[in-house]
């Protein structure tokens, strides 16, 4: 009896063990599964909040989490299954494979500050020029790792790019502000790096063959067709206090001669003191004044109302301005119909593009070139209503209008309003811009602390 106890003992031990490592094997798994989940839906969706700021809006890609269970179960490579989640758009890829390669340098003990005398130019020789010289190959603007202490012309044109890459005036020559941007922390490379990779997560994973795209702090519109850059021009984006909104459409249509539906807030704070100085200030712009914001509103004549009586809040008229060369809209936009009432223009004040901080509109983005792109997009649609082929003839007709005239495009094309500081070029030179609305610490530190 007491063998036969002794082995019931054993078995009932051997029983709890047993019990003890499914449930620790069962409690693995689920840790194991929620993790990859986890990572997959970072992949797909990126880590942090793209909805902070709250004019910040996503594509909102979401993860088939029982599908990628599926086949994590049907034993198919992990890796692989995360790999085909990535975004497969050339710029992620590009800004991806920049950033691995940077990983791979394992580059920090080498990222010392460095200390030069300056400036550097052509021709000079002093200690740390060869650490410099390392630390543009590094940074893939040096082809090879020149171990010499002697500033080159080579070195020269490769400290152009980087300046030209950095928002620096490309002279060739090492000074105060081309070093402080050298002497960036290793880390602090990387950290920006992976913030615009969690950025590019938040769009579609493939743009398609055709789309346009502005980058905010790039101050620019790119049209990319079949994979090459078909249309580059400088834009004018929102200044710090009307931010331009980030998100993704499609363009529908262009208004040709449109008018100019004066927001209410810019009505008050801007016109309102004008107008009170100015009796005549609406008239002399071609401005109509409205009794109202209804459809059927009746037009008003300004001189009959006592504007010096009239505060901020009591103001709810509807003013207009009618189509022209001086309008505020140009003589042409392009619209895509979203909830931020935001279009691409055209601008009277074309001068403006040449300035290099272009934080300048209210929120919507002025183009350099609205005529070029309205004859790409038009290139589908058939005749005018004159009969005629649109060109850039019918199109500078049609801009000079006295009634806005709206087309609906046969050609509807994405358009992608983002937000990068920094990212790869068609040459694939890393670009770096400045963070003109200040995302880029607030969100970095979010991913920080993930």
């Amino acid at each position: 009896h007491d063998s036969l106890f002794a082995d019931l003992e054993s078995l009932e031990r051997n029983a709890a063990m047993d019990t003890a490592r499914a449930v620790r094997l069962a409690e693995f798994d689920f840790l194991i599964s929620a993790s990859f989940v986890t990572m997959a839906s970072h992949i797909v969706a990126g880590r942090i909040n793209p909805h902070d700021p709250e004019n910040w809006e996503n594509y909102a890609r979401h993860p088939d989490y029982e599908e990628i269970l599926n086949k994590l179960e049907g034993r198919d490579k992990p890796s692989s299954i995360l790999e085909s989640l990535e975004p497969n758009n050339t710029q992620y890829v590009a800004l991806k494979k920049y950033y691995s390669k940077l990983v791979e340098y394992n580059a920090d003990s080498l990222w010392q500050p460095l200390a030069l005398q300056l400036p550097v130019e052509v021709g000079d020789e002093q200690d740390n020029i060869a650490k410099l010289k390392q630390r543009l190959y590094i940074l893939s603007y040096h082809e090879d790792e020149d171990i010499n202490d002697r500033f080159s012309e080579y070195t020269s044109a490769a400290i152009s790019t980087f300046q030209q890459s950095n928002m620096l005036d490309s002279t060739g020559v090492v000074d105060q502000k081309t070093l402080d941007v050298l002497n960036r922390s290793y880390d602090s490379w990387l950290s920006l790096m992976k913030l615009n990779l969690d950025r590019m997560r938040w769009l579609p994973a493939d743009f398609g063959d055709e789309f346009l795209i502005v980058n905010i702090p790039d101050y620019h519109l790119h049209l990319i067709s079949d994979g090459e850059l078909a249309m580059d021009m400088r834009v004018i984006v929102g200044d710090e206090y009307n931010e331009t909104p980030i998100f993704s459409d499609t363009i529908e249509y262009i208004v040709f001669s449109p008018t100019w539906t004066v927001p209410l807030s810019i009505a008050r704070e801007e016109i309102l003191p004008k107008m009170k100085k100015d009796k005549n200030y609406l008239q002399d712009r071609d401005m109509k004044l409205y009794d109202g914001w209804a459809s059927d509103a009746e037009e008003i004549d300004p001189k009959d109302i006592k504007w010096k009586k009239v505060e901020k809040d009591d103001f709810n008229y509807k003013i207009v301005e009618s189509p022209s060369n001086s309008n505020a809209l140009g003589q042409v936009k392009f619209m895509f119909p979203n909830n931020h009432a935001i279009y691409l223009h055209d601008t009277p004040g074309r001068h403006r593009f040449s300035e290099s901080d272009r934080r300048l509109s209210h929120g919507c983005i002025r183009i350099e070139a609205p005529v070029t792109l309205a004859a790409y997009l038009l290139e589908e649609n058939e005749e005018n209503e004159e009969g005629n082929e649109w060109n850039e003839n019918t199109i500078l007709e049609a801009m000079g209008e006295d009634e806005p005239l709206e087309v609906l495009l046969e050609r509807r094309l994405p358009i992608h309003i983002v937000y990068w500081t920094c990212w790869v070029n068609e040459a694939g030179v890393l670009q770096v811009r400045n963070d003109i609305y200040e995302f880029d610490k607030e969100q970095e530190k979010q991913l920080s602390v993930l």
